[in-house]
């Protein structure tokens, strides 16, 4: 139990290790994703490195995947008073495969993602995009960067959408969204 824990997520790899990852909210107001694994066979939590990106405080809705002894985490960053961003990390037991910011729409809020992966297309993110005034839109992103640039999945229609969650299966990508 952690106080201020919140957003929640945990995943299980090929060969049964299970990662869960959250958000650490401080008394200070800043927030943090921690990331724990408890190994296959094992009989306890161990905490893992999250590669430290972290520039504004304010880490918090993360997601997680796992495929061919890769882990991804996506989360978005920032607060009320900026614009945020949705970072992703992907890191072998080796190392960090890559770290940063994914968004890449600076005047734009970018909100809880989402995110798949397959070893063969590497992490699958959509997170919904806060525009002002509306539309709003659900992005997708795939590969780590630099690759194409996110591109939207809804038709910018709509006054508002949330909650985009993402399934890769046997190459297809599925995606809902409220």
């Amino acid at each position: 139990y952690e106080e201020g824990a919140q957003g929640p997520a945990v995943v299980v790899d090929d060969e049964n290790n299970v990662f869960a990852a959250w958000s650490a909210n401080y008394p200070s107001g800043e927030a943090e994703v921690v990331l724990w694994e408890w190994p296959a066979g094992g009989t306890f939590w161990a905490p893992r490195d999250t590669a430290g990106y972290d520039r504004l405080r304010q880490a918090r809705a993360p997601a997680i995947a796992t495929d061919g002894g890769v882990v991804c985490l996506a989360w978005h960053e920032g607060d009320l008073g900026q614009p945020n961003e949705v970072v992703l990390s992907c890191e072998k037991s080796s190392g960090t495969i890559w770290l940063g910011d994914i968004s890449g729409t600076p005047a734009a809020r970018s909100l809880v993602p989402s995110i798949a992966l397959d070893a063969l297309r590497g992490p699958l993110v959509a997170w919904r995009e806060r525009i002002s005034p509306p539309p709003e839109q659900v992005l997708f992103s795939q590969g780590v960067p630099p690759g194409a640039p996110p591109g939207a999945v809804t038709d910018g229609s709509a006054s508002g959408v949330d909650a985009p969650a993402l399934a890769y299966h046997d190459g297809y990508v599925y995606a809902v969204w409220i």
